[in-house]
């Protein structure tokens, strides 16, 4: 996030040239260089300042206006003073409504300080010094400000991801209990009743196994729509700040161009506005610069030739238009033409008003290159905003669509397992008998499937694989199936839902009389006897399983052979 601070000191250190120029061209000395030099230098250290306080905005207006106005009143000559700087440093440091009033102020005090020394023969000499002073106040402001923005988009990215999760996560609490709430809440109830109500334990053991079987089909719906793609966005923020910029600069050198050439001369006012219509068309309708930009280097150039430094306040636009809209190096290139042609243009002795040549040359570059730094720096912070705001726009579009896809799969994962065990230690109550240990046990399993549907929106749902692998072979057992546990090392936590969507598999779609688990530190492998015929056909559990695996820098293998189905999943 350089770029922001160094187009803000590039357009700090031109402004600096051309006031220094300014000076010296009405008195070059070394003591006045060196005066005005520093008291230039200690103005943008305020500015600087100014804009990075968070309080005691009308200090650095004071400090700003005895820097500008000190001077001259107790030295003795004719100043061209820093006035934009003050302009800037209400924008920047006064947070109330009042400094746009108090800028006008302040133009108009410029305007009379410089007609004082400089008496205003014509309106465009008694005007330019307030729209000068404006000019340089507001584009300080902007480009300041746009850097601001930037930055803050650049460093709120995390804390806006974290804000959308949060959201995200309380809308999913939301609709999970909307849609699995009742029905969980009425299982754990109907095992309530048939732990504490004997004559009326078989109905309702055999209805709480039904409304399990009906939950998890419910859970697999839930687990689907967690899949939605669709994320709201937002409205990137409009650049009226740039737009500002743009207007504010295109009337001073619509202004300052019409007035070299004379304001009797208003028959090339047409073609002034043409050149500044033309700008903003490629800055705000970038689909059209193929026509717009050479259209604009036509008009921007060509008069040049027979109206030499008149028309060099506005030529310069298409130099910012080279900048934005070209490709580097040739952008480069073509606007280094643009001010090599602006630079060493002649400039008339009477235009001069006798000053020294030099000076005034630095002057004219300097002015010229202030300008483009102004637009092609409001524009590219704009530009630059704008991306930034696609930036955060992807990374929640990422963070939502991360979170739905972890949702989707703990939903099934998690709950489709203790719903299934629900079921099935149901059925083999009903055909084996039951004592009251037994519905105790099924209603804190209830009650767990329950928690965990709150709890699944809450957190990322990290299992531990031992406490995993002894419910598998109490779930497995209970069913009657035949368990052969294997286990080597210590197999990390990232097996354990592999473990747990395998068993809620194998318990789902298969009829299986043995199962046979092999555990290591790299690898699992889960082996059923009793697989169906569609058994291996894919679905939400074993793209579930694979989107795991692969997540965690591993694969996901299964095979099909002589009636036995294998997953095994592999770590890295």
């Amino acid at each position: 996030m350089h770029m922001p601070r160094m187009i803000v000191a590039a357009w700090l250190v031109a402004y600096w040239v051309v006031m220094m120029t300014r000076n010296l061209a009405i008195a070059p000395t070394v003591s006045h260089a060196l005066v005005v030099g520093t008291l230039l230098a200690l103005q943008i250290v305020v500015v600087v300042v100014a804009a990075g306080a968070a309080r005691g905005g009308w200090w650095y207006v004071a400090a700003q206006t005895a820097l500008t106005y000190g001077p001259p009143a107790f030295l003795s000559g004719m100043w061209h003073v820093g006035s934009g700087f003050i302009v800037a440093t209400l924008l920047l440091a006064v947070h109330h409504w009042i400094r746009w009033p108090l800028s006008i102020v302040a133009g108009v005090v410029a305007a009379a300080v410089h007609t004082s020394w400089w008496p205003a023969h014509t309106v465009g000499d008694l005007a330019w010094p307030f729209v000068a002073a404006l000019n340089a106040g507001l584009a300080c402001f902007i480009l300041v400000h746009m850097a601001r923005l930037t930055g803050r988009l650049h460093a709120t990215r995390d804390e806006l991801s974290r804000e959308t999760l949060a959201q995200e996560r309380l809308r999913a609490a939301v609709r999970l209990r909307g849609a699995l709430g009742d029905h969980l809440s009425a299982i754990t109830a109907a095992l309530e009743r048939a732990r504490d109500h004997d004559r009326e334990a078989a109905h309702e053991i055999r209805r709480a196994a039904g409304l399990a079987r009906a939950t998890l089909g419910k859970v697999r719906e839930v687990a689907v729509g967690h899949r939605d793609t669709s994320v709201p966005t937002r409205e990137p923020p409009r650049p009226l700040l740039m737009y500002g910029a743009l207007v504010v600069t295109l009337t001073m050198h619509v202004w300052q161009t019409q007035a070299n050439i004379g304001l009797q001369r208003l028959g090339y006012l047409p073609l002034v506005l043409a050149v500044a219509f033309l700008q903003v068309g490629v800055v705000v309708w970038p689909r059209h610069v193929r026509w717009l930009l050479p259209l604009q280097a036509a008009l921007s150039l060509v008069p040049m030739s027979f109206l030499g430094w008149e028309w060099g306040a506005i030529a310069g636009f298409v130099a910012v238009s080279f900048l934005l809209k070209v490709r580097p190096p040739w952008s480069f290139l073509l606007a280094g033409l643009v001010m090599t042609v602006i630079g060493t243009m002649r400039i008339p002795a009477e235009a001069a008003a006798g000053y020294d040549a030099v000076v005034v040359r630095i002057y004219w570059v300097a002015g010229n290159l202030a300008m483009i730094i102004n637009l092609y720096g409001a524009a590219k912070l704009a530009d630059l905003a704008a991306d930034l705001h696609e930036s955060r726009e992807r990374l929640v579009r990422m963070t939502v669509l991360t979170e739905r896809l972890r949702l989707s799969r703990d939903v099934h994962d998690l709950m489709g397992f203790g719903l299934s065990a629900i079921a099935l230690r149901c059925d083999v109550l009903l055909r084996t008998g039951h004592t009251r240990a037994d519905l105790d046990g099924l209603v804190e399993l209830s009650r767990r499937v329950r928690d965990e549907s709150y709890a699944v929106a809450r957190s990322s749902g990290d299992l531990s694989f031992p406490e995993e692998l002894e419910a598998a072979r109490a779930v497995l057992e209970a069913a009657g199936i035949e368990v052969d546990i294997q286990v080597s090392g210590h197999p990390p936590a990232a097996l354990a839902p592999v473990l747990r969507e395998s068993v809620t598999n194998l318990l789902r779609h298969s009829v299986a009389m043995h199962v046979t688990i092999t555990c290591t530190p790299s690898r699992l492998t889960v082996v059923n006897d009793g697989v169906r015929p569609a058994a291996d056909s894919g679905g939400l559990g074993l793209a579930n399983l694979r989107e795991r695996v692969t997540s965690a820098g591993g694969r996901l293998a299964t095979e099909l052979a002589g009636g036995r189905f294998t997953i095994s999943a592999e770590l890295a």
